[in-house]
């Protein structure tokens, strides 16, 4: 993407110096720096970075993630003992005293639920990803409790190829049902494949109960296209500024 905004505005600024060179009719010229300056910055502009994590909104069912809990397919009362997940529509279909609830995305889709258990630092979801090495990147997911009495304390965890796990960020899950909360930190990738995982640190048995939605992991824009966008936009400023002035002499 770097190579090609680096040509599009060498291409854009040698068309800028033609024309201006060329041409006599200044409103012609204004429209050209006008129309390379939108260019420019909407080749600048950081798009919407793809979400790089599977299945992050359980979508597709228990597939594309890791787990040490053990899974249990959706069924009436499936969730007993602790420890145990599975990946349904309304918590309380899988545990008669787990709330009733949809999940983030639209209330009708999948999400992951979990019957907290007692065992530290066990990983309830994991995944590898592939990133690149050096840049930042965005960690998000969105939380609930199913049953509030003891919200579980969730670490969310990225660990590189060197094997060092380094924590992203710390959360507590709502300390009401059927809320989702949203989380998110950033950290810099130091390799180029990396695993993230979540994992709870509440060991009380009662209540200790979640629900996790709509993982994200999401490049961070780079400042150099931040700057690229403002500068675009300011050659537009500059244009119409210019343009505003011949108008009121003529």
């Amino acid at each position: 993407r770097h190579i090609v905004e680096n040509i599009a505005v060498a291409f854009l600024a040698w068309i800028v110096q033609r024309v201006f060179r060329s041409s006599p009719r200044e409103g012609y010229k204004m429209r050209i720096v006008i129309a390379a300056a939108l260019a420019i910055a909407t080749l600048a502009a950081p798009a919407t970075a793809a979400n790089l994590i599977t299945n992050g909104d359980f979508g597709a069912g228990n597939s594309g993630f890791g787990s040490g809990y053990t899974y249990v397919s959706p069924g009436y009362g499936v969730l007993f003992p602790e420890g145990l997940y599975t990946v349904d529509t309304n918590p309380q279909t899988s545990h008669p005293y787990f709330y009733s609830f949809g999940d983030h995305t639209t209330g009708e889709s999948n999400f992951m639920i979990v019957n907290g258990a007692g065992t530290p630092n066990t990983d309830v979801w994991s995944q590898t990803v592939a990133v690149t090495a050096g840049r930042t990147y965005k960690l998000s997911a969105f939380l609930s409790s199913v049953y509030p009495s003891s919200p579980a304390l969730l670490d969310f965890f990225v660990t590189p190829g060197n094997g060092n796990r380094q924590l992203v960020f710390a959360s507590t899950a709502p300390g009401s049902a059927a809320v989702w909360v949203g989380y998110n930190g950033n950290f810099t990738a130091t390799s180029n494949s990396i695993t993230l995982s979540i994992v709870n640190q509440n060991t009380v048995l009662g209540g200790n109960d979640f629900g996790i939605d709509d993982i994200s992991l999401n490049a961070v824009p780079e400042p150099t296209s931040w700057a690229m966008l403002i500068a675009g936009f300011g050659l537009v400023g500059i244009a119409a500024r210019r343009r505003r002035g011949h108008a009121i002499t003529a």
